[in-house]
């Protein structure tokens, strides 16, 4: 893949240039994340790819999904890459 812009935490990409694929379920799992956290940040990923929302938009909505302290940190981790990024995210 030929990546020109910022790739967010948790999420895979393919492609020349690189887009999003999906979100690395495998790796989660390897890492202890509990199946509460991966389906938070499955939803976070399906809000900010998958609807026709702007960065900023899904942001905020992406604020709402989290029913605990443990999706709430998995996610903040996610939007924190999106964030801090300084040339863009894939899109």
């Amino acid at each position: 893949a030929f990546v020109i812009q910022d790739v967010p935490a948790y999420v895979m990409v393919a492609g020349h240039p690189a887009q999003p694929r999906s979100f690395y379920m495998v790796g989660l799992l390897r890492r202890g994340f509990s199946k509460g956290q991966i389906a938070a940040i499955n939803r976070a990923y399906k809000t900010l790819y998958r609807q026709a929302l702007t960065v900023d938009e899904a942001l905020a909505k992406i604020d709402a999904i989290a029913t605990d302290d443990e999706e709430r940190a998995a996610i903040r981790v996610f939007v924190d890459s999106i964030r801090a990024s300084a040339n863009g995210i894939v899109r």
